[in-house]
């Protein structure tokens, strides 16, 4: 039967029986419809359950009784674990926990430098730093002291002083600041610390130190080193005058009244015919002497020149001329000998027989050579030989 008016007659329900889609409009008990089927899915949703999603470490929570592929929600499965620091999940995760775990990719290996900071696994580190030998930087190693040895991210294992400069005889000049007090920076290159500047302000210097080339040791006390005489010493009779500034040096002289300059030297001005040159006695040469030459001063004074007489001034000899027995003459109180002599029968002939002296066997031609030759009487020593007649 048609449906009332609502507003003249009372509802009357219809039951709709599951499997339906929509319910007709037949007011009846019938089934609906033909089709009596039901979608799981759709009735799952309506029921509040969801598509079931859970991943490899989840099991279903709820598990939708028309569809089992539909479930309330996921939770994780029992056993699952939570990775440590340094490591990372394999797989799926739940809950922060995943079944299984491995080293994060982003861990590094330490060098032999460094020792391993932070997470760790499998010998890799989240970070690695320079063991503790690596301490110094140019922060906490100042001048003049600076880093050494082996380097480490800008930090080395030594800080030292410099290695100086060598300290020779002289000793050093200037030391590095603390803590390298005891290195040498700078060494003397002489000894000119210890040496004085002698430099006269106005001659200056005659000899430096051996160790000191700019100080004088000896100075000039004059300046005779640059002033050039005019002559060696002052000659005699005559007037000298020497350097204001070297004492020492004549600057200028000249003969004094009554000479004549010549050459280095001062001789009287000499009266007509007279010598400079001239010298020698005063007197006359004595009874014992011979008279060589006379000449007269610039006085005019007369002087001789005089030597011993000997024989041969006399006409006679010194020595035997030959033969052993000579005639004597007493001249001018000298005991000089004439050509008058003779051999003596010790040289194995007559006394009285005439004999007469050469100087080599060769001339005494048909004559006998005396054996004996007579050295010792022979004048300036050579060898005489006799030569006499048979």
């Amino acid at each position: 039967p048609a449906s009332l008016d609502l507003d003249n007659s009372f509802q009357i329900a219809s039951v709709c029986f599951l499997g339906t889609s929509n319910c007709s409009s037949n007011t009846d008990y019938n089934k609906g419809d033909d089709d009596m089927s039901i979608d799981t899915a759709k009735q799952c949703l309506n029921e509040g359950f969801i598509r079931n999603n859970c991943n490899s470490v989840q099991e279903p929570d709820g598990i939708c009784p028309y569809n089992s592929a539909y479930v309330k929600g996921c939770k994780c499965k029992t056993g699952l674990i939570t990775c440590p620091n340094g490591q990372v999940g394999v797989g799926d995760e739940c809950g922060g926990q995943y079944a299984s775990c491995q080293c994060a990719p982003s861990l590094i290996s330490c060098p032999s430098n460094k020792n391993g900071s932070g997470a760790s696994c499998g010998g890799r580190y989240e970070s690695c730093i320079c063991k503790n030998e690596y301490q110094y930087t140019s922060s906490n190693c100042t001048s003049p002291r600076s880093v050494s040895g082996a380097n480490c991210d800008g930090k080395y294992t030594d800080c030292v002083c410099p290695t100086g400069v060598k300290v020779g005889e002289y000793g050093c000049k200037e030391y590095y600041l603390s803590p390298c007090g005891s290195v040498c920076k700078e060494a003397y290159t002489d000894n000119c610390h210890n040496r004085s500047d002698n430099r006269h302000p106005t001659y200056g210097c005659m000899k430096k130190w051996s160790d000191c080339d700019k100080y004088c040791e000896v100075p000039y006390t004059d300046n005779c080193h640059n002033q050039t005489a005019a002559i060696s010493s002052c000659p005699a009779n005559a007037n000298c005058y020497s350097f204001s500034d070297c004492a020492s040096k004549i600057q200028s002289w000249s003969c004094k009244s009554g000479y004549t300059q010549s050459g280095n030297g001062c001789v009287p001005t000499c009266a007509p015919g007279g010598s400079s040159t001239c010298s020698g006695q005063t007197s006359s040469c004595s009874s014992s002497q011979v008279q060589t030459s006379s000449c007269k001063d610039c006085s005019g004074i007369t002087h001789y020149s005089c030597r011993t007489r000997t024989c041969n001034d006399g006409g006679y000899y010194t020595y035997k001329p030959f033969g052993d027995n000579c005639t004597t003459v007493n001249y001018s109180g000298l005991k000089c000998y004439t050509n008058n002599c003779w051999c003596t029968p010790s040289d194995g002939y007559p006394e009285g027989h005439n004999c007469y002296q050469i100087q080599s066997y060769s001339s005494c031609s048909g004559n006998k050579v005396s054996s004996n030759p007579k050295d010792s009487n022979c004048k300036y020593g050579e060898t005489i030989y006799w030569c006499c007649s048979r």
